[in-house]
């Protein structure tokens, strides 16, 4: 920080002595010296804050080499000595204190001042400086800005400095000539050298006053113009050159003008390319494609308002019209950062995304899209096949929960209890920090469950399945299991619901248990008349018929427990299991084929525990026999998708 303020007193300061030192050689008369010597006191006070720039530039200032901040004190001597030290140290001699001290000469401190000058030679590099601290405070300048504001600076300034020679060259050099540029400038009329001229001659002196009445404002204007039309190749013509070094100096200016010429012109070229291809004129010729597309294809009013917003919201926001192809072109750990940079605000308004280690925020940063949504637009509704998850960042969502069931797939409707025990603890309006469409983390078939609309302009931030999936692969499994298990329980930092709540096992899993838990009485039952404990897993399975789902439903209660007498959970799983072969939802041999399993298991192994291995044979025989009742059954075979259960 005090290294930017530093530099921005240099730069100001040699500003000053880019404007006021030849001015005040060239306009201030002799008799107006006196009235002017209390700058002195400024400047003088300059000139020692310069000195003491040159003492921090070689012991303390450091210097980037290669990427690398050098901040070793030799290094840093070394650097300078190399980098125009000794100019430096020649501009800050106090030759106008010494002539101040010397009566004689005290009227030509002005002149001894121009010494200090040679400062401004630093000025190009402060400028470099202070757009590389506006880039720091996310002021953020375009190289064809930046080129076309120095360019006009520039211009100003030699053009103050050219009219400040112009003068001088009549004042200095030409004091003794009675017809020069400013004696035949004759405003006012009559004879060149005249009372109505720039300067009037004086015969007996041999002498031009230098200007009329000592009015230097007037002689400063008039110097100016000339320039200006030179520079500019106007040239009016009632400003000329009289003498030859008044024309040598006319042919350096319009040398000067010409390259100045040029200058500009490149300058608005490249400002206006960039205005065309990537500012905002880019993006208005985007945006009529657009419209003139839409027109053609007569898109919905609606939908239309839905671009154009989402257009003009991401412009506002990035002013790129292609944010990823700036991104692309970085390495990976830099598009980690750079991504995490605009979007850490969104990451930081999510309390679960807030737990994540940084490397995670890093990467779900990289991976999320926005999507701006007007107000009373649908972002999606229920029964709609959908694979992210939103969080919104602002404005307010609303959540519809379906009235007619028959919307939902079979999932849907196993979770509407849940559901409605989310929108209890919760409520269905939805704002900053909060997310919806997290079922689609657990479910196979992707149909939404509710109905979500923007109640005002939204912004929404989503990340899809598969992304969730690909930055589950860098965290650890307790990790991953905590973060999944946030996203479904909690939304911000309110919890809707717990794991231990039997609303959230998916019905099918009843169902699996059932048949499971029957095979494991019966080979445990034979080898030790004891009930074992079960190992639930995680498993992927077809689901039943909607009819025999339904009655799962009814007879979820149906556990068979440890506590339980074994041979009365026996003939309760044999019960079960014949009351489902008689209603048609298992084939007639599925019974026989699960006391296969269960008596295979009991005379191959004499010991008191259930195996992994005995838990596969079990499967394969369950999976088997809910595979043909799959098959044999067609009751709403085309609502029965596949789905992953979870307990």
């Amino acid at each position: 920080v005090f290294r930017c303020h530093w530099d921005i007193a240099c730069m100001l300061f040699s500003l000053y002595f880019a404007t006021s030192i030849l001015y005040r050689v060239a306009f201030v008369l002799e008799e107006d010296i006196s009235s002017y010597r209390r700058w002195l006191l400024v400047d003088f006070s300059i000139d020692i804050f310069f000195i003491v720039d040159v003492y921090f530039r070689y012991t303390r200032f450091a210097f980037v080499y290669n990427g690398t901040v050098v901040i070793n004190r030799n290094s840093i001597a070394r650097h300078y000595r190399k980098n125009g030290m000794l100019l430096d140290v020649f501009s800050c001699l106090p030759l106008d204190v010494i002539v101040l001290l010397i009566p004689g000469l005290k009227d030509s401190v002005f002149l001894f001042r121009l010494v200090h000058l040679i400062r401004v030679r630093r000025l190009p590099s402060y400028l470099n400086h202070i757009e590389g601290y506006l880039n720091g405070w996310n002021i953020r300048v375009s190289a064809a800005m930046s080129l076309l504001s120095k360019t006009f600076f520039y211009y100003v300034l030699v053009n103050h400095l050219c009219a400040c020679i112009w003068f001088l060259i009549h004042r200095y050099l030409e004091r003794n000539i009675k017809y020069t540029w400013a004696t035949t400038d004759c405003v006012e009329g009559g004879d060149d050298a005249g009372e109505g001229c720039l300067a009037t001659w004086d015969d007996e002196m041999g002498q031009h006053n230098i200007c009329n009445n000592g009015y230097v404002t007037n002689c400063y204007i008039r110097s100016i113009y000339f320039v200006i039309t030179t520079i500019s190749t106007v040239g009016y013509g009632d400003i000329a050159p009289v003498t030859e070094i008044e024309t040598i100096w006319e042919n350096i200016v319009v040398m000067i003008g010409a390259c100045f010429f040029a200058a500009i012109i490149g300058a608005f070229t490249a400002y206006l390319s960039h205005n065309d291809t990537s500012g905002p004129n880019a993006f208005k010729l985007k945006i009529q494609g657009i419209k003139k597309y839409m027109k053609y294809r007569e898109f919905p009013a609606e939908l239309q308002e839905e671009i154009l917003v989402y257009h003009q919201h991401k412009w506002k926001q990035s002013q790129t019209l292609d944010e990823q192809a700036v991104i692309s072109i970085l390495p990976l750990p830099l598009q980690l950062d750079l991504s995490f940079a605009v979007m850490g605000e969104v990451i930081k308004s999510v309390p679960i995304l807030c737990e994540c280690s940084s490397i995670v925020q890093k990467r779900i940063a990289h991976a999320m899209t926005l999507q701006v949504c007007p107000s009373g637009s649908n972002i999606y509704r229920v029964g709609d096949i959908g694979w992210d998850i939103y969080f919104v960042n602002s404005g307010l969502v609303k959540i519809s929960l379906p009235s007619d069931l028959s919307e939902l797939d079979f999932v849907g409707k196993a979770n509407v209890p849940k559901a409605r025990q989310k929108a209890d603890s919760i409520g269905l309006l939805y704002r900053r920090g909060n997310h919806f469409g997290e079922s689609c983390l657990i479910s196979e078939s992707g149909v939404r469950q509710e109905t979500v609309t923007a109640d005002t302009l939204a912004e929404l931030y989503l990340l899809s399945k598969d992304d969730f999936e690909g930055i589950w692969s860098y965290m650890a499994p307790l990790d991953q299991e905590a973060l999944k298990r946030n996203l479904l329980n909690r939304n911000g930092n309110a919890w809707h619901s717990f794991d231990d709540d039997e609303d959230c096992e998916l019905i099918s899993n009843n169902q699996r248990q059932t048949f499971r838990n029957a095979s494991m009485i019966k080979a445990n039952s034979r080898r030790r008349g004891v009930f074992g404990s079960f190992q639930r897993e995680q498993v992927r399975l077809r689901s039943f018929s909607a009819d025999a789902s339904r009655e799962a439903i009814e007879k979820r209660g149906t556990d068979f427990s440890s506590s339980h007498n074994p041979i009365d959970n026996n003939q309760s799983a044999a019960l079960e299991i014949q009351r489902l072969v008689r209603t048609g939802e298992l084939p007639v041999h599925a019974e026989h084929d699960i006391e296969e399993s269960s008596s295979g298991l009991s005379e191959s192994s004499s010991d008191t525990s259930t195996t992994n291995e005995e838990y596969e044979e079990i499967d394969k025989a369950v999976s088997k026999a809910c595979r043909e009742s799959t098959t044999s059954s067609a009751v709403n075979r085309t609502n029965s998708p596949n789905i992953y259960m979870y307990k």
